[in-house]
């Protein structure tokens, strides 16, 4: 079952698990590129996410939402780090390695990948290629394990729709997608949503448009036969982790 709510997000959260506690990550090797001028970036984003800053009553739960540009020969990555949204990462161009879960995998043209509130990850082995990735974050209200996922009321799809889309980013493993030609339009039309953007001018087009992404991704993880296992959000996932 999944609710919706309108949260404040400006403090950056933290998470607990199996008596440990972690704080969501700030990008800062990003920053620190985009300031040095080796990527170009574009970003809306809150708390310690690097961009142009989002009010506090535009799209409660966006948590960073943007688009870098990065050549070759890049000597920046993002080392292992968690967020605590759903994060939906696609590549406009290029290819860069990522690590799931200790998982080393090559993102590649036109694939997106997921990860789950607090999964850790990394882009960059240690470093990362040339590329354009296209990304968002929204946060779902994960803080402890196992928690019921929080959409933010301006996530406007069916609440059977949700469900079904909150079920197949929960219960399963795999963690890069082809995309597709709707699949991409979407994220195209997010960055050029935030280029455009001008003291919160492109808000309503924004949300528009992570919805159509979000309705894209349901129909695409609908025309795949997905195995889902409920133990990803069980107890039992904690204590195999843990262990």
């Amino acid at each position: 079952m999944t609710a919706r709510k309108q949260p404040n997000r400006e403090r950056r959260p933290n998470y607990h698990e199996a008596g440990k506690t972690y704080s969501a990550d700030n990008c800062q090797p990003l920053i620190e590129a985009a300031k040095a001028g080796h990527v170009v970036l574009h970003a809306l984003a809150r708390a310690g996410y690097p961009g142009r800053r989002l009010g506090a009553g535009q799209l409660p739960g966006l948590c960073s939402v943007g688009c870098w540009n990065a050549g070759p020969n890049q000597k920046w990555g993002l080392p292992l780090h968690r967020n605590e949204g759903i994060e939906i990462s696609f590549l406009a161009s290029g290819k860069t390695p990522i690590t799931i879960e200790g998982h080393p995998r090559l993102l590649s043209h036109d694939e997106f990948m997921i990860t789950r509130p607090w999964q850790p990850h990394q882009i960059g082995n240690p470093h990362i290629d040339a590329c354009k990735l296209v990304w968002l974050i929204v946060d779902v209200g994960v803080r402890r394990p196992h928690q019921a996922w929080t959409w933010p009321d301006w996530v406007v799809l069916d609440r059977a729709d949700l469900e079904r889309l909150t079920r197949f980013l929960r219960q399963n493993e795999q963690f890069i997608w082809p995309g597709s030609d709707e699949i991409r339009r979407c994220f195209l039309s997010i960055v050029q949503a935030v280029g455009e953007d001008s003291a919160g001018s492109s808000i309503s087009r924004l949300a528009v448009r992570i919805n159509e992404l979000l309705l894209a991704l349901l129909d695409a993880f609908q025309r795949q036969n997905i195995p889902l296992r409920k133990t990803f959000t069980s107890a039992e996932r904690t204590v195999r982790l843990f262990l």
